[in-house]
Protein backbone atom coordinates (compact mmCIF):
# COMPACT_ATOMS: atom_id res chain seq x y z
CA UNK A 1 0.00 0.00 0.00
CA UNK A 2 2.95 2.27 1.00
CA UNK A 3 4.44 1.97 -2.28
CA UNK A 4 1.60 2.12 -4.46
CA UNK A 5 0.10 5.44 -2.67
CA UNK A 6 3.63 7.15 -3.10
CA UNK A 7 3.36 6.34 -6.50
CA UNK A 8 -0.28 7.10 -6.98
CA UNK A 9 0.55 10.91 -5.25
CA UNK A 10 3.62 11.14 -7.61
CA UNK A 11 1.50 10.08 -10.64
CA UNK A 12 -1.97 11.23 -10.22
CA UNK A 13 -3.22 10.69 -13.39
CA UNK A 14 -1.64 7.00 -14.46
CA UNK A 15 -2.97 5.85 -11.09
CA UNK A 16 -6.19 7.29 -9.81
CA UNK A 17 -7.21 4.75 -7.01
CA UNK A 18 -5.43 2.26 -4.69
CA UNK A 19 -7.79 0.26 -2.78
CA UNK A 20 -6.09 -2.28 0.07
CA UNK A 21 -8.60 -5.00 -1.27
CA UNK A 22 -10.52 -5.71 -4.57
CA UNK A 23 -13.43 -3.20 -4.34
CA UNK A 24 -16.81 -4.28 -5.68
CA UNK A 25 -16.92 -1.65 -9.00
CA UNK A 26 -13.94 0.21 -10.57
CA UNK A 27 -15.11 3.66 -10.84
CA UNK A 28 -12.05 5.05 -11.16
CA UNK A 29 -9.30 4.01 -13.14
CA UNK A 30 -6.68 3.24 -13.63
CA UNK A 31 -6.62 1.58 -10.27
CA UNK A 32 -4.68 -0.95 -8.17
CA UNK A 33 -6.20 -3.20 -5.19
CA UNK A 34 -3.95 -5.07 -2.85
CA UNK A 35 -5.19 -9.39 -3.93
CA UNK A 36 -3.93 -12.72 -2.33
CA UNK A 37 -1.82 -12.72 0.65
CA UNK A 38 -0.05 -15.60 1.40
CA UNK A 39 1.95 -16.35 3.87
CA UNK A 40 4.45 -19.87 3.76
CA UNK A 41 7.06 -20.88 5.71
CA UNK A 42 7.65 -18.49 8.47
CA UNK A 43 11.28 -18.96 10.40
CA UNK A 44 11.79 -19.21 13.66
CA UNK A 45 15.89 -18.17 15.48
CA UNK A 46 16.83 -16.47 18.57
CA UNK A 47 15.13 -13.43 18.78
CA UNK A 48 13.40 -12.67 15.71
CA UNK A 49 10.27 -14.40 13.84
CA UNK A 50 10.33 -13.73 10.12
CA UNK A 51 7.47 -14.17 8.51
CA UNK A 52 7.55 -14.70 4.52
CA UNK A 53 4.75 -12.88 2.68
CA UNK A 54 3.96 -13.18 -0.60
CA UNK A 55 1.44 -9.86 -2.04
CA UNK A 56 -0.69 -9.79 -5.30
CA UNK A 57 -0.91 -6.21 -6.32
CA UNK A 58 -3.28 -5.87 -9.47
CA UNK A 59 -3.61 -3.09 -12.03
CA UNK A 60 -7.17 -2.61 -13.26
CA UNK A 61 -8.25 -0.35 -16.53
CA UNK A 62 -10.87 -0.44 -19.06
CA UNK A 63 -10.70 -2.22 -22.41
CA UNK A 64 -9.63 0.11 -25.51
CA UNK A 65 -8.65 -0.65 -28.73
CA UNK A 66 -5.61 -3.26 -28.82
CA UNK A 67 -2.75 -0.70 -29.18
CA UNK A 68 -4.27 1.87 -27.00
CA UNK A 69 -5.01 -0.82 -24.11
CA UNK A 70 -1.31 -2.10 -24.36
CA UNK A 71 0.14 1.37 -23.59
CA UNK A 72 -1.68 2.71 -21.23
CA UNK A 73 -1.44 -0.31 -19.14
CA UNK A 74 2.37 -0.48 -19.73
CA UNK A 75 2.98 3.12 -18.94
CA UNK A 76 0.93 2.63 -15.62
CA UNK A 77 3.01 -0.85 -15.16
CA UNK A 78 6.17 -0.50 -15.81
CA UNK A 79 7.06 2.56 -13.64
CA UNK A 80 4.95 1.07 -11.08
CA UNK A 81 6.92 -2.59 -11.13
CA UNK A 82 10.29 -0.62 -10.78
CA UNK A 83 8.93 1.83 -7.83
CA UNK A 84 8.33 -1.71 -5.73
CA UNK A 85 11.85 -3.07 -7.41
CA UNK A 86 13.34 0.23 -5.98
CA UNK A 87 11.77 -0.41 -2.63
CA UNK A 88 13.13 -3.70 -1.70
CA UNK A 89 16.25 -2.19 0.61
CA UNK A 90 13.14 0.05 2.44
CA UNK A 91 11.74 -1.07 5.57
CA UNK A 92 7.91 -1.14 4.57
CA UNK A 93 5.72 -1.51 7.33
CA UNK A 94 8.62 -3.49 9.43
CA UNK A 95 9.93 -5.83 6.98
CA UNK A 96 11.82 -5.69 3.11
CA UNK A 97 10.02 -5.82 -0.39
CA UNK A 98 12.23 -8.76 -1.73
CA UNK A 99 11.22 -8.68 -5.36
CA UNK A 100 8.52 -8.49 -7.59
CA UNK A 101 7.70 -11.79 -9.34
CA UNK A 102 5.96 -11.93 -13.03
CA UNK A 103 3.59 -9.27 -14.67
CA UNK A 104 0.89 -11.17 -15.66
CA UNK A 105 -1.56 -9.80 -17.78
CA UNK A 106 -5.72 -11.30 -17.78
CA UNK A 107 -9.11 -9.79 -17.03
CA UNK A 108 -11.84 -9.14 -14.58
CA UNK A 109 -15.24 -9.54 -15.16
CA UNK A 110 -17.51 -7.61 -12.91
CA UNK A 111 -21.45 -8.55 -13.03
CA UNK A 112 -23.63 -5.63 -11.88
CA UNK A 113 -26.46 -7.61 -9.69
CA UNK A 114 -29.06 -5.83 -10.53
CA UNK A 115 -28.93 -5.40 -14.33
CA UNK A 116 -26.89 -8.78 -14.72
CA UNK A 117 -24.46 -6.88 -17.29
CA UNK A 118 -20.82 -8.03 -17.08
CA UNK A 119 -18.04 -5.72 -17.68
CA UNK A 120 -14.48 -6.41 -18.50
CA UNK A 121 -11.64 -4.80 -17.41
CA UNK A 122 -7.91 -5.50 -18.31
CA UNK A 123 -5.70 -6.48 -15.68
CA UNK A 124 -2.00 -6.92 -14.60
CA UNK A 125 -1.32 -9.11 -11.81
CA UNK A 126 2.40 -8.11 -10.04
CA UNK A 127 3.77 -10.62 -7.20
CA UNK A 128 5.30 -8.78 -4.58
CA UNK A 129 7.67 -10.86 -2.05
CA UNK A 130 8.07 -9.44 1.31
CA UNK A 131 9.72 -10.71 4.55
CA UNK A 132 8.79 -9.32 7.74
CA UNK A 133 10.92 -9.93 10.97
CA UNK A 134 8.88 -9.82 14.63
CA UNK A 135 10.94 -9.65 17.65
CA UNK A 136 10.29 -12.80 19.82
CA UNK A 137 10.85 -12.40 23.96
Amino acid sequence: MTVANTYRAANPTLLRRVWSARPGSFGEVPCVYVGRRDEDSPDDDTGTYTRNISVEVIAVDVFGDNEQTTDRMDVLVDPLTSAYRSAWSASVAGGIIDRVGLVLDGEIAVTNPTTNVTTYYRSATLTVAAHVQEGRT
